[in-house]
């Protein structure tokens, strides 16, 4: 219910966030004919909030977006809070909160011209500006120590070794990797666990043009 995306009882639960977020998009779908002067004002502004965040979910959400559009999306969510937080302050949201979502922003984008700095042909996965990778490579130090979770620095050093050792086999042979089957990506629940295997388009470094993905957002 609404009354629990609004309150939920775990706070750190990405994919209830991002369920919230997604609604207040599906608001500009409503038709607006019978609305009052009041309820048409909060409409306007709902539906400018949810571009703002459809803008900002969908490069990390939609596999069928390319490495342009992925880029075009982020900096026409960037120019959008910029213009919100410049006219509201910090009514519309805090000032670490605006300046969280515009760093991750600014990551996002440069590291296409990084990656094409080391190989214009290597693929940019925003994706993986998350901590998806750092969750599996504990999850596989867990894994490694078996029944004895606890370890020194050296004993977690060793696992670790070992953790990178098993990406690399895995990198080489993604057949051989057992997936959770809870992170099968069938529901929305799990798009907080995006990997680059999901992502079928184009997402070289050198396919994006950064100064027409800039024309394109403003």
């Amino acid at each position: 219910s609404i009354h629990n995306l609004l309150n939920p009882s775990d706070g750190q639960n990405v994919s209830e966030a991002i369920k919230l977020l997604l609604c207040i998009v599906e608001i500009s779908k409503l038709d607006p004919e019978d609305f009052d002067p009041t309820e048409a004002a909060e409409f306007e502004a709902l539906c400018l909030l949810g571009e703002a965040y459809d803008a900002l979910l969908q490069p990390f959400i939609n596999v069928n977006l390319s490495l342009s559009e992925q880029i075009q999306s982020l900096v026409t969510a960037s120019h959008l809070f910029c213009a919100l937080y410049v006219q509201n302050g910090t009514s519309f949201m805090s000032n670490q909160l605006y300046a969280d979502i515009q760093t991750m922003i600014k990551n996002a984008v440069l590291m296409v011209p990084k990656t094409r700095i080391v190989n214009g042909d290597l693929k940019v996965y925003i994706c993986l500006l998350g901590d998806d990778v750092l969750e599996a490579l504990f999850g596989r130090c867990r894994m490694i120590g078996g029944h004895s979770p606890n370890c020194s620095i050296g004993e977690l050093r060793d696992r670790f070794g070992s953790a990178m050792n098993l990406d690399y086999i895995y990198e080489r042979h993604p057949e051989w990797e057992r997936h959770p089957p809870r992170l099968n990506m069938i529901r929305k629940r799990h798009v907080d666990h995006l990997r680059p295997s999901h992502f079928k388009r184009e997402l070289r470094a050198n396919s994006c043009d950064l100064e027409s993905c800039w024309a394109a957002a403003v």
